[in-house]
């Protein structure tokens, strides 16, 4: 059927789609799209995106990609944005363009050493890390992103814990693959109300007595 029949679609999910898809090009007459998640297809191109002005939420994957990020900056209504990094090895520091962001979700950053971008997307309410083992000296920089309220940290490498009680509006944190780490920073969060800590071989849970959580 002619895509155009779908013109106020908001909400498209391809991701989990057999088809052998190579020209994304039709997309752009979807111009009511709020939402798309295209899973484990990558174009040639993201050159389409552009003509997305409503999109607000994304999800795409980068393995094997080899084109420009440039539209992605254009994107001023895209709150929300996924990204699977699994064996990409380029730059990513074209994120830094995206301040608008409120929710950003990183999988597979084995090949990622520094994270500045994340630096000027001080609006960011939502982050996930997962699998970053190669930015644990990097880690006390999220200190500057005091708007977290929740921050998800799955097999992701840190040295300590200090540089977390900067985030004062932290209301859910999730940490697991690490052991020999003092959690006792926690305490200070006052607005935590969910935690999740495994995989970390932690015995002193002292320092939950007097969290509400």
């Amino acid at each position: 059927a002619e895509i155009s029949l779908f013109a106020n679609l908001e909400r498209l999910d391809i991701g989990w789609s057999t088809a052998d898809i190579d020209n994304f090009s039709e997309l752009v007459r979807l111009r009511s799209l709020k939402s798309l998640n295209m899973g484990s297809l990558v174009p040639e191109s993201f050159d389409f995106l552009a003509s997305l002005e409503q999109l607000e939420q994304l999800d795409i994957k980068l393995e094997g990609y080899s084109g420009d990020f440039d539209v992605f900056e254009g994107l001023t209504n895209l709150t929300s944005f996924s990204l699977n990094l699994y064996d990409y090895e380029g730059d990513i520091s074209w994120l830094s363009g995206m301040s608008q962001l409120r929710s950003l979700y990183l999988n597979g950053g084995t090949n990622i050493g520094n994270i500045d971008f994340l630096l000027s997307l001080v609006k960011l309410e939502t982050l996930s890390l997962y699998s970053f083992q190669n930015i644990a000296s990097e880690m006390s920089k999220l200190a500057a992103l005091t708007s977290l309220e929740r921050l998800y940290m799955d097999n992701t490498a840190v040295e300590d814990m200090e540089w977390i009680t900067s985030l004062i509006n932290l209301r859910d944190f999730s940490f697991s693959g690490q052991e020999g780490l003092d959690f006792s920073p926690l305490r200070l969060l006052t607005e935590l109300r969910y935690l999740v800590i495994s995989g970390s071989g932690l015995t002193d849970i002292e320092f939950l007595r007097d969290m509400n959580l």
